[in-house]
């Protein structure tokens, strides 16, 4: 086996390994319009199996309907992103479509913030999980199995703010304790204290001024989840390259 070949596809898949935690973090389908798969294939084609009645079926079924839902808008947006249609040019056509049918849908800007995420635009992802929230104070529009207080803290990792105590303890807070699902209306946010950390935290992060944020020391308020994921990938591509090193050396 040619070593130098064996080296570069180690280093290769280290390098995917490394960054997997970050591209799963990207899009993450929405049970909400998820279901709309469901819907149409129990109403459009129930003599396709199950398996056979994927998404690229119910995205041409839906590219073809006339008056479209905001909920099947949203899967065909959504579905792009996942898909990473090219340029994303359909997935920007269909937020936009989404807008214009009712621009305080909070899943325009759950969408956009996925969508900017997946350009690098970190501050302009930030910014949509913010309008998003001053909508949807509760967070009912989850993302998979989470909560958008979550991945607002994940938005501040992304942002530069990984460690910074200041900037991180206010939302997870707001998740831990439950609190969030007392949230109904701005008034609610107003009452636990998010516009004064939107004035103290999130402006001075749009306006490029979050470096003069304090950094904390105490890392506790950081993602324990995130940590445990790159943990994990890191020492699997390890062992695979440790692996791929004794099949080398054994043929030699």
């Amino acid at each position: 086996m040619n070593k130098k070949a064996l080296f570069t596809g180690g280093m290769f898949l280290l390098v995917a390994f490394a960054i997997l935690p970050a591209v799963n973090a990207v899009v993450q389908p929405n049970p909400i319009i998820s279901n709309i798969m469901n819907n149409v294939c129990n109403q459009q084609f129930p003599n396709l199996k199950p398996i056979n009645c994927n998404s690229t079926v119910v995205v041409s079924y839906l590219e073809t309907k006339k008056n479209l839902s905001e909920l099947e808008v949203g899967y065909v947006a959504e579905q792009a992103l996942i898909n990473m249609h090219p340029n994303l040019t359909k997935s920007a056509k269909y937020i936009n479509k989404l807008y214009a049918m009712d621009p305080n849908n909070p899943l325009v800007y759950n969408l956009l913030s996925q969508y900017y995420s997946i350009q690098g635009n970190n501050i302009e992802s930030l910014k949509m999980l913010d309008h998003e929230l001053q909508l949807d104070p509760s967070g009912e529009i989850k993302y998979s199995n989470s909560n958008l207080w979550v991945y607002l803290q994940q938005a501040l990792w992304f942002a530069g703010l990984a460690y910074n105590a200041k900037a991180l303890e206010f939302p997870d807070k707001i998740y831990k304790t439950g609190e969030y699902k007392k949230l109904k209306t701005v008034k609610d946010l107003k009452k636990i204290g998010y516009f004064k950390y939107r004035k103290e935290v999130l402006i001075p992060i749009y306006e490029g001024k979050y470096r003069e944020l304090p950094t904390a020391t105490d890392t506790s308020s950081v993602n324990s989840q995130e940590k445990k994921i790159i943990i994990e990938y890191s020492v699997a591509s390890i062992f695979f390259i440790l692996f791929l090193y004794l099949i080398a050396v054994r043929r030699r």
